[in-house]
């Protein structure tokens, strides 16, 4: 009988592995940074060799350290979404280096595809019918567009450049995959030469603009607008397929691999945000806020994503919508590099020493805004800098602004989905901040719940157990405890409301900085 979880955490800059028992107690850990390649400006690669052996030697630490059996553990996979290569099916050498989110090698073709007269038409056509059927998925289509963090423009470009690529497809020798299928093809194949089919995940599916929600399927038409061949598409399968075991020549012995799930998804479930209406948010290096919309595929006019938080038997597809900032615990490094403050654990006393920012603000902004202003051109900056500014004031404002664009997501799926928030749920590094939390609730006026910060990694281990009919949803519920609860003060409102309309205003000047 299984007795334990290991859990592989694969995220942009760092690899890590937890070993759980059965109450859901992490028995030992281990971890390993990535090295993000950029061999010229806009590139943004990590080898993928050195990810599958550097994912192998964290599992093999953490279950040493545990000391426990490679026959007493299921294995669940967390991944980094949108980043993804393409590999030969024979000898599974890959083509080139995974082209990790962060990458704008396609700008180019972003911008022709965003300004054709294919995407006009589709645009016009969709909002035409969306007129007369009302559909969600027409609603999609009538604001539809390339962005640089998806996957298509940047698979395009592979198709287009890379000549081994081009021969190999020809051949019916070439495959293509985001990291949960790579990893799972090279975990499955091992050292061997056996043939391996190619499997995706439904929840890293959706993230690549090629999935169609609506039919959960590749959509035929981005596949046949963007001319991409279908046998180079992997098969897409729920978060409770029987997804093999690992070949002997990993471990030593075949592991069961019980789930995979891209990172936020599990991030969901491990808050267990399973009815309609629940919200989390992830302060990490970016922050994404994701609220449950049970079964109802949501379409936003304002660059919001639907998403699938999970797909297991029993449950079906659940879906929900996200809105992501690139730009936060980055942010309140960067203050560090440039003096402001020697260590960030430092910055919410430093914020909570002054009563305001004192008419100063900053504008996130490195590599633009994402939803809802939808600008790539913004710029980043302080403004209201006077004589009497200190670097308390920029550090409140650094952390201000910070929350404030979370209200901006958190308005805008608000106003699109009319569900009522009255918790949520919150993880990842930044969350540790008690002011980015409490002002967070103030602005919101929610309570707002600081949760396990490895709250991803518990979500597969969840899952897992799950899918081993362990533990049952309801009890998952039930055991689900909060590390801190911020209230809402209303006495605060509204000086901070005060305070997100003037930095709105800051934003305003920043947009299109960086506008050709």
């Amino acid at each position: 009988m299984t007795k334990y979880i290991a859990v592989l955490d694969v995220g942009t800059t760092s690899v890590r592995c937890f070993v759980y028992d059965e109450k859901f107690t992490i028995l030992s850990t281990s971890a390993k940074e990535i090295e993000n390649l950029v061999p010229q400006h806009g590139y943004h690669e990590i080898d993928p060799e050195v990810l599958v052996n550097t994912c192998i030697d964290v599992i093999k630490s953490a279950v040493t350290s545990a000391n426990v059996s490679y026959s007493d553990i299921v294995l669940g996979i967390s991944t980094l979404r949108a980043s993804f290569t393409t590999w030969n099916t024979n000898t599974g050498k890959t083509y080139h280096n995974i082209i990790t989110w962060k990458d704008i090698r396609a700008d180019d073709i972003v911008k022709k595809w965003n300004n054709s007269y294919s995407f006009s038409g589709i645009h016009l056509g969709s909002n035409f019918l969306y007129c007369f059927t009302r559909s969600q998925k027409f609603l999609a289509g009538s604001v539809i567009k390339l962005t640089n963090p998806q996957v298509v423009p940047k698979l395009l470009w592979c198709l287009q450049n890379n000549k081994q690529l081009q021969d190999s497809l020809r051949k019916n020798e070439a495959s293509f995959g985001t990291v949960d299928a790579f990893l799972l093809y090279r975990l499955r194949r091992g050292t061997s030469s056996d043939k391996v089919e190619t499997v995706m995940d439904v929840t890293n599916a959706i993230a690549t603009g090629l999935y169609d929600p609506f039919t959960m399927s590749w959509a035929g038409w981005a596949i046949n607008l963007f001319k991409i061949e279908r046998k180079l598409l992997p098969k897409v399968v729920d978060n409770s397929h029987d997804f093999g075991f690992t070949h002997p020549s990993v471990f030593g012995a075949p592991v069961k691999i019980s789930t995979i799930i891209a990172d936020q998804s599990a991030s969901m479930f491990g808050h267990c945000c399973f009815n309609k209406g629940d919200a989390k948010i992830t302060l990490g290096t970016g922050t994404f806020f994701c609220i449950n919309t049970a079964y109802k595929i949501h379409a936003s006019i304002h660059g919001l994503y639907p998403q699938i938080s999970y797909s297991i038997r029993d449950l079906g597809t659940v879906f929900d919508v996200e809105g992501s900032s690139n730009n936060t615990a980055n942010v309140i490094l960067w203050g560090m590099q440039i003096g402001l403050y020697n260590d960030p654990q430092e910055t919410s006393a430093m914020a909570e020493s002054v009563t305001d920012t004192d008419g100063v603000y900053f504008v996130p902004a490195f590599g633009g805004l994402s939803a809802p202003i939808n600008d790539p051109y913004a710029g980043s900056g302080f403004i209201g800098i006077k004589s009497s500014t200190t670097k308390n004031h920029m550090t409140r404002a650094i952390l201000e602004s910070i929350v404030f664009r979370v209200v901006q997501l958190i308005n805008a799926s608000f106003k699109e989905t009319n569900y009522k928030v009255e918790n949520l749920r919150a993880d990842g590094g930044v969350s540790k901040n008690d002011f980015v939390l409490q002002t967070l609730a103030d602005v919101c006026q929610v309570t707002v719940e600081r949760s396990d910060p490895e709250t991803t990694s518990l979500g597969v281990a969840h899952l897992c157990a799950y899918n081993m009919n362990k533990v049952t949803i309801e009890e998952l519920q039930n055991q689900y405890t909060a590390l801190k609860v911020f209230k809402p003060k209303i006495e605060n409102r509204e000086k901070i409301l005060d305070a997100f309309d003037q930095w709105e205003k800051a934003v305003d000047r920043f947009k299109a900085w960086y506008q050709n």
